[in-house]
């Protein structure tokens, strides 16, 4: 039941990013990230209706590719300001930060998004009485801003999650419009991680790991 209602937590806030994106006429893309490898699932201005879908049915669960899911979110951005060179973009990632690295894999990939990017914004799903607080040390790296994933209004019926204002103790990084959300499925209990760049990455793996 915790891993469910956690899940529902991500998507909904991730919906709701997504909506306030197109409202704006932003053009979102959105990165899984699961196992081994990061994956594109929504291309730059791909229809509402399309990447809604695609977040509704993202599954989760498995290992956490973080640093492939922000080196991904780096490409597309990239590739983005060659097409449109004007338009800001901002990456928004939502993790708990708790990956493998021994090699310091994460902070290098971070480091690179945050210098593609105008801005970054970390969300930290992680949740349960004893937190590590690794989000933070992504959003440091990045250059960007962490926030913590709360509950909506809604989020007493539906379950649905919505971003918190930026906590204190990140330096700022600047705001502006979304380019790429970038998902990390694993927090979110199932297994697949999903990055876009300019709207927002998250990690599903908190989701399974935290207590319920």
């Amino acid at each position: 039941m915790g891993a469910r209602r956690r899940l529902a937590k991500v998507k909904g806030a991730l919906l709701e990013l997504l909506r306030d994106a197109y409202a704006r006429r932003d053009r979102v893309a959105v990165i899984a990230f699961r196992d081994a490898f990061a994956e594109t699932i929504v291309r730059p201005g791909a229809p509402l209706a399309a990447a809604a879908e695609a977040i509704r049915t993202l599954p989760t669960g498995g290992r956490t590719p973080l640093a492939a899911g922000l080196r991904e979110a780096a490409a597309v951005v990239q590739r983005e300001r060659v097409r449109e060179p004007d338009r800001r973009a901002v990456a928004i990632v939502l993790t708990d930060g708790r990956v493998q690295d021994p090699h310091g894999a994460v902070p290098a990939a971070a480091r690179t998004l945050g210098t593609a990017a105008d801005a970054v914004h970390v969300v930290d799903t992680e949740e349960g009485p004893v937190r590590l607080g690794l989000a933070g040390r992504v959003a440091l790296a990045a250059g960007g801003r962490l926030h913590r994933l709360t509950e909506s209004p809604a989020g007493r019926r539906t379950g649905a999650g919505r971003v918190a204002a930026p906590t204190p103790d990140v330096r700022r990084c600047g705001t502006g419009r979304a380019a790429t959300p970038a998902t990390d499925a694993r927090s979110a209990g199932a297994g697949r991680n999903a990055v876009a760049p300019g709207l927002l990455p998250t990690d599903p793996s908190a989701i399974r790991r935290s207590p319920a």
